[in-house]
């Protein structure tokens, strides 16, 4: 799994890259850079990205050492929550939860777009 967080026009992008999981969440967890829906693996056809758009949260300060970004602090709806809660899941390797719908960016390209943060 791998993550890319930028802003475009205003608005915050965080788009995850993964793996397919063989086994829907309620028959077995998705493994460590896995993604499955609720009910089902995904399908062959569906995308291996997601991404969590929003114009109010974004990160306003990080710090850079070496082997290490640390994000200081979050801005935006509940203090960032959401973008708190993906960013760090995807950093930890922690299983996390969301619930997403199939996409198209304005020039076509299919993703997943994440709809709800968190259980």
């Amino acid at each position: 799994m791998s993550a890319m967080y930028g802003r475009v026009g205003g608005e915050s992008i965080f788009a995850i890259t993964f793996d397919r999981s063989p086994h829907a969440d309620n028959q077995q967890h998705p493994g460590p850079g896995q993604c499955a829906w609720l009910d089902r693996p995904l399908s062959p056809e569906e995308q291996l990205e997601l991404r969590y758009t929003n114009n109010k949260n974004r990160i306003s300060n990080l710090t850079i050492k070496k082997g290490k970004i640390e994000v200081l602090q979050y801005e935006g709806d509940n203090g960032g929550r959401d973008l708190r809660y993906l960013i760090e899941a995807v950093h930890e390797g922690r299983l996390f939860n969301i619930q997403a719908t199939r996409a198209e960016t304005p020039w076509g390209s299919p993703y997943l777009k994440i709809t709800r943060v968190g259980p």
